[in-house]
């Protein structure tokens, strides 16, 4: 008789009474699940962590006693532990921090208050608990040290790129970028074009965190923008970028979706569009993430001559994208995340 596998093992931590209630019926109605253990603060959540370590944690950021900024700096240094933000929409320079300090992954709350509501996004609450639970977390992620903030950046004109550095990321992304981006100087000889999962206002935050912690200048990208050197532009949650030609080199096109999307904002929609502008001057990069996204697109890149290269499976959170990317033939060398930087310089020096 096959042994029937041990189901996920959850805690949940949220300072509303109905919100922990809700939460854990959510999640214990899955025939995979067990919530172990429910906390009202951080506080609390640090003890029953360490005593009980579950395979997952679900985390309210604004609590009282300990919030959850200081819950996570404290776990990570002692327990290794994925942790999926559940916070409100109103909240994303909040779970941007989050994940900043190690949080794997987040879901956004209809609203911030204790709501039936919290109904909508059981589907991608039991998806993504599901994920983190299949990652062997504790091989590949540490507790990230503190991001010191750069001081003012400078005002001399950077120029308009001709070059161009398109990133792709997902699940595990935004310390993957953070890492990569921090590492970059503020002159670098290129634009380096973004697409990062992440829903709108999230994206917005997530930039303005991006630029107050990396030497290269980091914007949300708007529409018909002149791409400059040492910059980096985000694409906007709800949007696609495509890169284009302008009038004065190349240029930035947000678009709405237009149906052929797998997921939203596109990976393979910029990378396409950058195989049709400007393949041999451009790297691909694909970092951690689930899904295919990206894939289809950096091949188009590599077929044009453009090179592409994927973070390696040992570093990646979840290699699902990188992975999908190598298994498509686009991908010249697989490279750990520490060296991702290096080899967008190497690049830029030796074209």
């Amino acid at each position: 008789m096959t042994k029937k596998p041990r189901p996920i093992r959850v805690l949940v931590i949220d300072d509303s009474a109905f919100n922990r209630r809700m939460l854990a019926d959510i999640l214990d109605a899955e025939p995979d699940m067990t919530v172990v253990g429910k906390a009202c603060d951080g506080e609390e959540g640090l003890e029953l962590a360490l005593k009980l370590v579950p395979d997952v944690i679900t985390l309210d950021l604004e609590m009282p006693r300990m919030g959850g900024f200081p819950f996570l700096r404290i776990l990570l240094s002692k327990k290794i532990i994925p942790v999926i933000v559940i916070s409100a929409h109103s909240e994303p320079e909040k779970v941007v921090r989050a994940l900043e300090f190690g949080a794997l992954d987040f879901v956004a709350k209809p609203t911030k208050y204790a709501s039936p509501d919290l109904m909508q996004i059981s589907g991608e609450v039991v998806s993504k608990v599901r994920m983190a639970a299949g990652i062997d977390f504790s091989t590949k992620v540490r507790a990230p040290k503190p991001p010191v903030e750069i001081k003012a950046k400078s005002t001399t004109p950077r120029g308009f790129a001709d070059r161009v550095v398109g990133i792709a990321a997902s699940t595990g992304g935004p310390q993957a970028l953070t890492k990569v981006l921090a590492a970059l100087p503020e002159f670098l000889d290129a634009a380096v074009l973004i697409v990062q999962h992440m829903p709108p206002k999230f994206t917005t935050s997530f930039a303005e965190r991006l630029d107050k912690l990396c030497q290269i200048r980091v914007l949300e990208a708007v529409d018909n923008i002149q791409l400059e050197n040492g910059t980096a532009y985000i694409c906007p949650g709800d949007s696609c970028i495509e890169l284009a030609c302008g009038d004065t080199g190349m240029a930035l096109r947000v678009l709405p979706p237009d149906g052929t999307e797998t997921i939203i904002p596109s990976a393979d929609r910029m990378f396409r569009s950058i195989a049709v502008t400007a393949a041999r001057g451009a790297l691909g990069i694909v970092l951690t993430g689930m899904g295919r996204d990206g894939s289809l697109g950096v091949k188009a890149l590599a077929d044009k001559g453009g090179l592409v290269i994927a973070e390696d499976e040992s570093t990646a959170v979840v290699p699902g994208m990188p992975t999908a990317a190598v298994a498509a033939g686009a991908v010249q060398e697989t490279v750990p995340l520490n060296r991702v930087a290096g080899y967008i310089m190497r690049f830029l020096n030796k074209n």
